[in-house]
């Protein structure tokens, strides 16, 4: 049963995707108005989930200075070249 899970789940991961691009080709000017949140909304879920990983990747998920350095130099650079 596990196993079978498993590959549903990395199955629909790998066909999201591409589900994507095709909802986007065809229903995307239903959704054009709101457009700004759904970036908004896959950015924020995409900073949390790399963030996660970045700061629980060290030893006891202890706090990290200059990791969390790095990510606002990168925040800053991100912002500066817009």
């Amino acid at each position: 049963k596990s196993k079978v899970s498993s590959v549903f789940f990395i199955v629909l991961f790998a066909l999201s995707a591409p589900l994507g691009l095709f909802l986007s080709q065809h229903y995307g000017t239903i959704f054009l108005e709101d457009l700004t949140v759904l970036m908004a909304l896959a950015v924020g879920v995409l900073m949390h989930i790399s963030t996660t990983i970045l700061f629980e990747s060290s030893e006891n998920h202890k706090f990290n200075f200059k990791r969390f350095a790095v990510i606002i130099v990168g925040f800053m650079l991100a912002i500066f070249t817009l």
